[in-house]
């Protein structure tokens, strides 16, 4: 396709991802976040808490100095300290949902597009739309908090339902639209964020989870997985480069996900954000990675030929 994906789509780098040294808010923060703020292919950072408020003032001034925009991800919060929104425990939901709110006040700090978030774990078949329900009125909470505050809108992205990964509540795409519907019923900013890997590991066409969630999408992450072999490093959701021998998605894959976005309108409405979810593994660095998924990418976009279809 004529032109550079960046005429139609923000891109984007999930940050703590790409720099696992960074996930929990400490590490060489600044250094990471400084080179992938003056890298000139990206338009958007997804960034998440950064524990010394000093560090952090500096990372918010570089990156605005590079005019960057910023997403951030409440993951490594909700993993990490085993948070869990739809916990049938009152007092351990309210946990959950008072960090999270931690989280949108820092994320305002930042002056952030969105705030992403996923769900806790799969509680089984039996307690599911229990679950459901006790999550969306966590979410309606946190959205409500988020619009107390200004007009930042709150994310979900869906994640596998797999003992072999991360196996969350949510989920399959129609529970997901199902749940978003709930949500937008009272909050009509909160959005979706599709994960290629996610959809992989659920087993799941672009073309048949984009088109269910189409009106929700408002971001996109591009990434890759490994299902079939238990003995890889990256085995489950740790979003190895692309076309990792072992994995599920390669240039093939990518060009497919990009054609089904461009066939529900992702790249026709403003300018969405899309970005890499990469993990180096095996000795790579994390910017022989980043380096390798632009090739990737770019390559992709020119195959899709995006501008031929319309949602």
């Amino acid at each position: 396709m004529d032109g550079r994906i960046q005429d139609r789509a923000d891109i984007g780098i999930v940050t703590f991802m790409a720099f696992p040294a960074i996930g929990a808010g400490t590490g060489p923060v600044e250094e990471s976040l400084g080179a992938m703020a003056a890298h000139d292919y990206f338009q958007l950072l997804e960034i998440t808490h950064i524990e010394d408020p000093r560090v952090r003032i500096r990372c918010q001034e570089m990156i605005a100095q590079n005019r960057k925009s910023v997403a951030f991800g409440a993951h490594p919060n909700i993993l990490n300290n085993k948070l869990n929104l739809h916990h049938p425990d009152a007092a351990t939901r309210k946990m959950g949902v008072d960090a999270l709110k931690m989280n949108i006040d820092e994320a305002y700090q930042w002056n952030a597009r969105g705030l992403a978030l996923l769900s806790g774990p799969d509680p089984g078949e039996a307690d599911r739309r229990a679950a459901r329900v006790r999550f969306a009125e966590s979410l309606k909470e946190l959205c409500a908090y988020s619009a107390s505050k200004g007009e930042m809108p709150i994310l979900l992205e869906p994640f596998d339902r797999s003992d072999f990964a991360k196996n969350c509540l949510v989920g399959p795409s129609e529970e997901v639209a199902e749940l978003a519907r709930k949500v937008r019923a009272d909050h009509p900013s909160f959005g979706i964020l599709v994960d290629q890997a996610h959809m992989t590991i659920l087993n799941e066409t672009p073309d048949h989870c984009l088109s269910v969630l189409e009106e929700f999408l408002v971001h996109a992450h591009v990434g890759n997985c490994v299902v079939r072999h238990p003995q890889h490093e990256a085995y489950g959701d740790n979003h190895p480069r692309f076309g990792v021998p072992e994995g599920e998605n390669g240039l093939e894959e990518l060009v497919e996900f990009l054609q089904a976005l461009a066939r529900v309108g992702f790249f026709d409405h403003g300018r969405k954000p899309l970005s890499f979810e990469v993990k180096p593994c095996g000795g790579e660095t994390s910017l022989e990675v980043i380096e390798d998924s632009i090739r990737y990418l770019d390559q992709a976009w020119t195959l899709a030929d995006c501008g031929r279809i319309s949602a």
